[in-house]
């Protein structure tokens, strides 16, 4: 197979192997796939320098702060069941719930640090 001049390469030979007789087996793509391309394609993209970091950063503490309620109001949940309940596992699980959320609360609290510290950092190099 030749192609003729690809913006002034002049001509391009590729080579093929249907010209060695072998039939060339393209398996056409999933509808899935095809889906979840022209979804991507379509999707709006939307401009990262025009928001505000501040407003980024406010986001993302206050989708952190939902989380950690979330977690406060199971492990809660889970402390009344295990006080009310003679089940071993109820106590487990309102151990389980004390972990996660006190592992996410530190977490959050390392993130916001670090925000801070870099936040201040920038406002003093200004």
């Amino acid at each position: 197979m030749s192609v003729k001049d690809i913006q002034g390469l002049g001509q391009v030979n590729i080579p093929s192997t249907a010209e060695s007789g072998e039939q060339s087996k393209v398996k056409a793509p999933s509808q899935q796939d095809v889906h979840f391309f022209s979804a991507a394609m379509q999707a709006p993209q939307q401009d990262q320098s025009n928001t505000n970091v501040a407003e980024r950063i406010v986001d993302q503490l206050s989708g952190s702060s939902e989380h950690l309620q979330e977690l406060s109001d199971k492990a809660n949940k889970a402390l009344r069941k295990a006080s009310k309940s003679s089940n071993p596992e109820d106590v487990i699980a309102a151990n389980r719930s004390l972990s996660s959320f006190y592992l996410e609360s530190l977490l959050t609290t390392k993130l916001i640090s670090k925000g801070s510290q870099a936040i201040e950092k920038l406002t003093s190099l200004q």
